[in-house]
């Protein structure tokens, strides 16, 4: 966090916060610039820190565009449990802890909503809800959902490939 000021040579404008135990390291950018003269290979690091960012937030705007409710809500679990590139790599992001309002205001959907595409996926066997927590069970029927296509237990059934927009 904060990677596109040691390019930039500004400071970096934001602030973290952690939801859950994390260690953030705060590195002074001098010494960062000191750390990698010393390690040139350590850039391409941060440049992939990057391109990860600019990816997230380029799809996490794409979903925002979904009109169908449940293909945005199923591209947002994905997004936010890092099942989908570039962090495909990561099944142990299947849990997240997340409430529901925070889930609602990420797919852009009244809570009342979230909660019936929720059970649906639940219902389906994509899903598994708990107290602030989703685990996707079925990472590939999820994505069949955000897609469009109509899948067994596919919780938009025949409305599956209607106002289809590509990701």
């Amino acid at each position: 966090v904060g990677h596109g000021a040691l390019v930039s040579g500004g400071s970096p404008p934001l602030s973290v916060s952690a939801r859950t135990q994390a260690r953030i390291a705060v590195v002074p950018q001098r010494a960062a610039y000191e750390l990698l003269a010393a390690r040139p290979e350590w850039w391409r690091v941060f440049a992939l820190a990057m391109l990860e960012a600019v990816a997230i937030t380029a799809t996490a705007y794409s979903d925002m565009l979904i009109p169908e409710k449940e293909r945005r809500c199923a591209c947002g679990l994905l997004r936010i449990t890092g099942l989908l590139p570039p962090r495909r790599s990561r099944p142990e992001r299947a849990q997240i802890t997340v409430t529901q309002e925070e889930l609602a205001a990420i797919v852009i959907v009244s809570r009342t909503t979230l909660l019936q595409i929720l059970r649906q996926f639940e219902g389906a066997g994509l899903i598994e809800q708990s107290y602030r927590s989703v685990r996707v069970l079925r990472p590939a029927g999820l994505e069949a959902v955000a897609r469009g296509s109509r899948e067994r237990g596919d919780p938009q059934g025949a409305q599956a490939g209607k106002g289809k927009v590509e990701r």
